[in-house]
């Protein structure tokens, strides 16, 4: 999926990280270990008291309903951790506003959010040791107050009436009725016509990806149509590619990649797609990538660039390994530029985990890797 929307990425050294006790961090360390390792317990457990005391859920989620509430709450519990870890509450309030305007996309009951944010609060209240529990406590309730600002569903990625947003409705129409070679002729013959391949790229592809994110995300398609979309943009894109017009060569290589654990990669091959056509050698290791195979390819292709993009909240301890292990080469490694989902609503994340800049869009990104190594 798309970055996000833009914000200006700035050096590591303009601003310096927060300021947090060696006790305070031994806590939130503890506390993330054991709520991650204790996840699925602790959810069976929430899930049981919230279906005690509110059995008319029942009703709403049918004879499964212990199973989908123990699956939904083990989840908010890995984000609870990811977001504790990283000392970033605003990360797991944005998780939870997420899935309440899923809730609401889909008419099931918000006060059920709040409701198993309680029962979960109240299994560590009495279960979670110290040190650790006062701030998971502290978390849940702030999440459980953030309930009530997603009081509605995201809108829609495709508004106005632009003709780049024209295209990418009539893309995004045709792709989602599985006529997946005429949307590719719709974007391939309007680049043929006198549409900048990079409008292509950033104003009807991605933005239709979004959207159809958005329509999986309220319940108006399934993950089927959503598969054929991205399919037909994945076929896409490397046919686009050859229709950039290349800058000189700048005789220096970037690496991109989606870290372990992300399967969104759309992004970052479109990052690499552009990148090449500002002159740089890139190599795109694609989804799912371990530390150790970045900093390889960092290493043998000598990167002196790398992108990372981290979807969700629970892959930023994924993010920091990759960081680290790039850290490890010799000069402190190449120079590192972060971006994804799992960074919004903690722009400033960036600097903690060691990355050099941080921007949550294409236009952006491609920006600052110019500013690091200004054309000669």
């Amino acid at each position: 999926m798309l970055l996000g929307a833009m914000k200006v990425a700035q050096s590591a050294t303009e601003k310096g990280p927060q300021i947090v006790s060696g006790e305070m961090q031994q806590a939130a360390e503890f506390a993330a270990t054991l709520l991650e390792a204790s996840a699925p317990g602790f959810a069976g457990m929430a899930s049981s008291l919230l279906l005690e005391r509110h059995p008319e859920f029942r009703a709403v989620w049918g004879e499964d309903a212990s199973s989908r509430w123990k699956k939904h709450l083990q989840q908010r519990l890995l984000e609870l951790a990811a977001a504790i870890r990283v000392g970033e509450p605003a990360l797991f309030v944005s998780r939870v506003q997420w899935t309440a305007r899923a809730f609401i996309a889909r008419e099931a009951p918000l006060e059920s959010v709040v409701r198993g944010l309680g029962c979960l609060r109240d299994i560590l209240a009495e279960r979670l040791p110290e040190p650790g529990r006062d701030i998971a406590l502290s978390y849940l309730d702030q999440g459980a107050k953030g309930v009530g600002l997603a009081a509605t569903a995201e809108s829609s990625a495709l508004r106005g009436s632009a003709p780049e947003t024209r295209l990418a409705l009539r893309y995004l129409a045709a792709g989602l009725d599985g006529r997946t070679r005429a949307a590719e002729d719709l974007v391939l013959e309007a680049v043929d016509s006198g549409l900048d391949p990079r409008a292509a790229y950033l104003e009807v592809l991605l933005p239709a990806q979004v959207e159809v994110g958005r329509l999986w995300h309220d319940g108006e398609i399934g993950i089927a149509e959503e598969r054929v979309l991205t399919g037909t943009t994945q076929r896409i894109l490397p046919q686009l590619a050859r229709r950039l017009q290349p800058a000189a060569e700048r005789g220096l290589t970037a690496i991109t990649a989606a870290v372990r654990g992300n399967t969104h990669d759309i992004a970052m091959r479109v990052v690499s797609d552009l990148l090449e056509a500002d002159g740089w050698r890139t190599v795109f290791l694609g989804p799912d990538v371990p530390p150790e195979e970045v900093q390889r390819a960092a290493e043998y292709f000598d990167g002196r660039l790398v992108v990372l993009s981290a979807a969700l909240t629970t892959q930023l301890g994924d993010l920091e390994e990759t960081i680290n292990a790039l850290r490890g080469m010799p000069d402190n490694g190449p120079r590192i530029i972060v971006g994804g989902l799992a960074l919004d609503g903690a722009p400033d994340l960036w600097r903690r985990l060691g990355a050099d800049a941080y921007s949550a869009s294409i236009d952006g990104l491609l920006d600052t890797a110019a500013d690091l190594f200004p054309a000669t």
